[in-house]
């Protein structure tokens, strides 16, 4: 029962470390975006 217990918790640890890496890429992106926007805008003037 604990072992279950046990892997199902390693699983979730998993799982989550997979979104926050998911979302810490995709937050990356946008900010590069962003910058890369405002740094184009700042060269058109």
């Amino acid at each position: 029962m604990n072992k279950l217990k046990a892997l199902v918790s390693k699983e979730n640890l998993k799982n989550t470390t997979i979104v926050g890496i998911s979302a810490a890429t995709v937050l990356i992106g946008f900010g590069s975006v962003i910058l890369f926007k405002s740094k184009l805008k700042k060269d058109a003037i």
